[in-house]
């Protein structure tokens, strides 16, 4: 299948001059000369599953949520807690 592409996918993707952190973000794409990159080579998808996490992304003291992000124990708290998550 091939679709002929008007603009690049970073562009198509509007993102952002530059991070929440301040950080500029560049087109890593841009030397390619292509607008399809990176989808113009093989690639494997790679599909996942995954619960918690102690990155910020959830926010500690919000209802239902059983480990505290510094907790050295988070990973335990978030198994011990698993009658209150965890389906029949």
């Amino acid at each position: 299948m091939f679709t002929h592409l008007n603009q690049s996918f970073w562009d198509y993707g509007h993102f952002p001059l530059s991070a929440s952190n301040g950080t500029r973000l560049v087109n890593p794409w841009l030397a390619t000369g292509s607008n399809a990159s990176p989808f113009d080579q093989n690639f494997y998808l790679v599909l996942n599953v995954a619960v918690g996490g102690t990155n910020g992304w959830f926010t500690d003291g919000k209802v239902g949520k059983p480990w505290i992000d510094a907790s050295p124990r988070a990973k335990k708290d978030f198994w011990e807690a698993r009658n209150q998550w965890y389906p029949d």
